[in-house]
């Protein structure tokens, strides 16, 4: 009997080490799928949304995801709908704002992000470059680059977390 405890025991050991490693690669995977969309959004958007057409369109926060799942700048698995989802499901939206207190701009913003995807993300993603302005993680807009996951930006959640973008001149 003891020596079925101790072999229920290891098992159980073994399954559980096979469950946590598979759950980080998931995670892993995710991020370097978020990665990438949001190099290939960013790159789009860069070239679709000019600081020319975003000052001739006008606003402030103006929501460009039809736009840009139509012109074909969203991974294609990451559009349900109408909507982009990110890797985790979450939302996420394109958006375009003319100069007001910050320059004129493109914000790729993630939804409902937990410390530990701030830090993935932000440890993955360049947070330096010519296009990079900052990241806005609710409420505060980081611009100090490049920008550390060891920094105050992931030391909590944030229900909006955007990756702001300096659009190229034409």
């Amino acid at each position: 009997l003891i020596e079925a405890a101790i072999v229920l025991g290891v098992v159980g050991l073994v399954i559980g080490g096979i469950w946590v490693g598979a759950a980080a690669l998931k995670n892993n995977l995710r991020l370097n799928n978020a990665v990438t969309g949001l190099t290939m959004m960013k790159d789009g958007a860069g070239s679709l949304f000019t600081a020319y057409v975003i000052e001739q369109l006008g606003g402030f926060d103006i929501n460009r995801n039809s736009t840009s799942i139509a012109a074909g700048i969203v991974p294609a698995d990451w559009v349900k709908g109408a909507s982009i989802r990110d890797p985790w499901g979450e939302s996420l939206d394109i958006t375009t704002s003319i100069a007001d207190s910050y320059p004129t701009r493109i914000d790729i913003c993630f939804s409902n992000v937990p410390v530990s995807r701030c830090k993935g993300l932000i440890s993955r993603v360049p947070t330096t470059g010519s296009d990079m302005i900052g990241v806005w993680a609710n409420p505060t807009f980081y611009t100090t680059l490049p920008i550390s996951h060891d920094g105050p930006i992931c030391n909590r959640s944030h229900t909006q977390f955007c990756f702001v973008y300096r659009p190229k001149s034409r």
